[in-house]
């Protein structure tokens, strides 16, 4: 199986601290693209599209202007240790031992707005552009611009895997990036809901850090088997039969 997590907007890097064998991102053609056309932006031209605060934006702007296709280890960081949303509070991939790393590197992929799509060990740069933002190359949006290479992309990694079963950890903003029809496999998404008054609801905080640990889960588990998710207990969550169906394993607390 392939596991599919989404980026996160805070990123750091620190070139002193890599995991193994680094690798290059796959798209880095489509990302030199990307950031030549974000590097003639103005600063205000930049906070337009990202919507952010003063401060950001000027961090947002430097990144940009200082992004260079060569990606070393001097000014990248592995991508599975610049992340540093809730989901990789959760993952804790510095933790992570070295055969574990290794087998993220075949099986965990996580999206990008700027590099379509990442292997825990590709090498990136700061950059801050979430695929929904209104950004247009080639007079498409993010979308539409990386739908078709990643999806053919990831499929490719299914064939040469012999496997045909996706984990859905990332969200439904970023999952849109794919098109689920071309894929043609088995697509399962595990979804984390905590008991408020009367009802099962999903709390972002919560469910973002449980995303980030069944990922960790099915690799240091090396699991398999979708069935075997049904044992994923972390954080007093459990597996709810009743409110799952074959493509969404919901897990509830309280």
């Amino acid at each position: 199986m392939i596991i599919l997590l989404s980026p996160s907007k805070t990123i750091k890097i620190n070139p002193s601290v890599q995991y193994l064998q680094t690798s290059q991102p796959s798209f880095l053609t489509q990302s030199s693209r990307i950031t030549k056309i974000l590097k003639t932006y103005t600063y205000d031209e930049l906070q337009l599209l990202l919507k952010t605060s003063q401060q950001l934006t000027k961090t947002a702007y430097d990144y940009y202007q200082l992004w260079n296709r060569a990606h070393t280890e001097q000014r990248s960081s592995a991508a599975i240790l610049a992340f540093r949303g809730e989901a990789y509070v959760g993952l804790k991939a510095e933790e992570m031992s070295n055969d574990t790393l290794l087998y993220a590197q075949q099986k965990l992929l996580i999206f990008s707005g700027l590099y379509g799509v990442l292997r825990p060990l590709d090498l990136i740069q700061p950059y801050r552009l979430d695929v929904a933002d209104s950004f247009l190359i080639d007079n498409k949006n993010l979308y539409h611009f990386w739908k078709i290479p990643i999806t053919l992309w990831i499929k490719k990694q299914l064939k040469k895997q012999g496997d045909n079963t996706i984990i859905n950890l990332a969200s439904t903003e970023y999952f849109k990036m794919l098109d689920q029809k071309k894929l043609n496999c088995e697509i399962v998404t595990p979804i984390f809901k905590d008991r408020i008054e009367d009802e099962y609801k999903i709390v972002s905080v919560f469910a973002k850090q449980s995303r980030g640990k069944m990922a960790r889960y099915i690799l240091e588990n090396k699991i398999t088997a979708v069935n075997d998710l049904k044992f994923y207990e972390k954080d007093s969550y459990f597996f709810n039969e009743k409110m799952s169906t074959n493509n969404q394993l919901v897990f509830t607390r309280g």
